[in-house]
């Protein structure tokens, strides 16, 4: 059976007028679910993953305990076909899209925010020393 639209219909109800983590995680999860990336040929769920991490994190980022979704979005964001450090287009885009996006993770006070600094010093060495951009 297809409840699709009735989930739908809840996070339009609840998603505003409930700040709450673990319902924007659910709504996080829902929308990976609904959107596979690994067998998505033309890009179209990956944009929509995206948009949505983006999104989520516009409206619940700045909280304490938003970590794990920093965590999970740079990890989707890692996950993509480019190659960090590769010489490409694509691959010089995913690297500068990691590194803005770990440098808005840092700058804000959550519990992850030690294992994210940890992350973006070793993504940022492992490139080229000299390209270091710390933020903040």
């Amino acid at each position: 059976m297809n409840d699709w639209g009735k989930v739908e219909a809840i996070f339009n109800q609840s998603l505003y007028s409930c700040l709450n983590l673990q319902l924007w995680s659910t709504y996080l999860n829902y929308v990976r679910r609904r959107n596979v990336v690994s067998t998505d040929k033309t890009g179209q769920a990956r944009k929509v993953v995206t948009e949505t991490y983006e999104f989520v994190l516009q409206v619940i980022g700045q909280d304490k305990d938003a970590g794990q979704i920093w965590q999970d979005y740079i990890q989707f964001m890692r996950s993509s076909p480019e190659q960090v450090g590769g010489t490409t287009w694509q691959d010089q885009q995913k690297m500068d899209l990691l590194r803005k996006v770990y440098q808005r993770a840092i700058c804000i006070p959550t519990q992850a925010v030690q294992s994210l600094w940890k992350e973006y010093d070793a993504f940022e060495l492992g490139i080229n020393k000299q390209t270091v951009s710390i933020p903040c």
